[in-house]
Parts: structure tokens; sequence; C-alpha cells
């Protein structure tokens, strides 16, 4: 019997004062602290993150550690996954800072669904198009207080969710998109730890390059029958990452397996995805869509069922 309704499984590399930021607005959540845990997922940081967990003593840590191989965060993000005991499982990256009812939301709305249920959060601060600095400059002169940061950030525009536009075009209700998978991010997002261990749900830890793992980890979700919805009441805001210089070790793994992405998800077994792969942003527009179609001789299958279908 699971002892916390849910695990918060954060994988991390290096990275100690957005680290500190994340664990400091879950130690200001609404949902008491002996309902949750958080799981340190370490990718072989060569800071010193136990230190940093030892100034958090109010919540309840578990620290797992794997050596520095590369860039490994489907690994890590297994890793925590293994020591979690949560009932409901928050995967939350380092630098993804909550409001303060965020786990509370996640709880409330998993309680009132099937455990097929999978709840992608509004993640304010991720529209690649917004002005970093500015947003970190807000988020620094609230420090102390992520929720009255997400309130400036929501009246200053352009700030919001990087998905927004498929959001918008598709509606919130993700498991109708014709590619239900595509805005699972591995940001934010939690699913009921049961329904993923039954289905065999797991990071493919092939992907060591970054981007796309979180996709793919959303297309094995579709083919378990989960139903992806967005809560726009759960929120959390994104700490910008400061430039650095970048690791050598994990840099190097990222140029070697640049292209590895999109064959590991051409392999998997949905039209969409292949779609997706082959036709990059251009599935987006029916007319495409249609030709690409046509040229695969699927007929007017795309008019009649959506992509993300299985």
């Amino acid at each position: 019997m699971s002892s916390v309704d849910i695990s918060v499984v954060i994988p991390v590399y290096n990275r100690c004062n957005e680290l500190r930021l994340t664990l400091d607005s879950l130690c200001r959540q609404t949902l008491a602290k002996e309902r949750f845990e958080v799981v340190i997922a370490d990718d072989g940081s060569n800071e010193d993150v136990q230190a940093v967990l030892d100034d958090f003593p109010s919540l309840k840590i578990k620290y797992a550690h794997q050596p520095n191989e590369g860039f490994r965060v489907s690994a890590a993000r297994n890793l925590g996954f293994d020591q979690a005991g949560g009932k409901i499982i928050v995967y939350n990256d380092n630098g993804m800072l909550l409001k303060s009812d965020c786990l509370e939301k996640h709880l409330k709305h998993h309680q009132a669904n099937a455990e097929n249920y999978v709840i992608l959060p509004y993640m304010h601060g991720t529209n690649p198009k917004s002005d970093q600095d500015k947003m970190r400059q807000i988020l620094d002169d609230n420090i102390d207080n992520p929720d009255e940061a997400i309130a400036i950030m929501k009246n200053e525009g352009n700030m919001g969710d990087g998905r927004e536009w498929f959001f918008g075009n598709n509606g919130d209700d993700v498991y109708n998109w014709y590619i239900p998978w595509h805005p699972v991010w591995g940001g934010h997002f939690s699913v009921n730890r049961n329904f993923v261990n039954k289905n065999n749900v797991r990071w493919n830890e092939k992907f060591v390059s970054w981007g796309a793992e979180d996709t793919e980890y959303g297309v094995q979700l579709c083919l378990a029958g989960a139903k992806i919805n967005l809560h726009r009441d759960v929120e959390a805001v994104h700490y910008p990452t400061p430039v650095v210089v970048a690791d050598p070790v994990k840099d190097s793994r990222s140029t070697e397996y640049k292209d590895v992405t999109h064959f590991l998800l051409s392999q998997q077994p949905i039209r969409g995805v292949k779609a997706w792969v082959e036709m990059r942003g251009r599935v987006h527009s029916p007319e495409n869509r249609a030709e690409y179609f046509k040229e695969k001789g699927w007929g007017q299958e795309w008019e009649l069922e959506p992509l993300g279908k299985y």
C-alpha cells in the first residue's frame, strides 16, 4: 500500500539554483506534505545536489543517482519512477515551478476520473517566442511567490504555454485530437501509476539527445488507451535557464544521436506518427494531410478518422 498520494519525479543535471526554486514551490503546496513525496533522479550531476536537498527537511525526498554517461533523461525518469511510491506520478522538470494548488488539483482530477486519465497542465513561460530575460526577471522579483509571477505573466501576454496554438485549434480535450500524443511534454504532466505499470509504459532509454522522448512516451500512453486532457487550472511556470557552457559528454551524445529521434518514432504502429515524422510540421494542415494520405494510398481516411486512433 502506497504511503503517499503523489510522487513528484524530477530529473536533475546540475542547475542547483533552479532545483532550489523548484523545491521551494513544492514547499508552498496547499496539498499536505504528508500526502506527497519528491523523487530526485540525478543524471550524473557534478554539483552538490544532496546539499540542496538537505536544505528542505520538511519535504519527503528520495534521491537516486546514475553516472554521467551522456544525456540520459529517459533513464533518469525511469529511475525516479522505480523509486516512487505514489498512486499518481507527476513528472516535473527541474526549473518548472508549481503554482501553490498544483498538486491538489492533480489529485482532485485524478480522483474524479478513471485510471487511464492523463493530466496535462498549463505551463506558463514555455512559449519559445517569449522574452526569456523578462520572464526571468518577473520570477526573480517574485522569488517567494510563483503564483504572483504567473498572474503578472498572464497580464503581460505572450508568456503562456508553447502549445497554445494547438490547444486553440484542436481544443482542450486532447484525447479527441488527430495527434493526441503530440502535446505530452516532459516539463510537467501526471499519470496513474497503476495504469502505466499494467501497460508497461516506460520512457524509451534509446533517446539520448534532447527532445521527443516525451512525444514517444505520449505515443505509448495512447497505445495503452490513455485519455489525455488539458486542465488549465493545473498551472506551473518555467524558469528560463540561463545560457551555460555545455557538458562535453552530454553534448557529444546529443550530436551523435541527433537523427535517432525520428527513426525511433517512425517505428511506432500509428499512422499519425508516420505522417508526423515524415511531414514534420506540415501534418497540422488538413490540406497537406490529404495530399500525404493520397500519396500513401490511404484514400480519404484522413477525413474519417483522427490520425491518433489506434
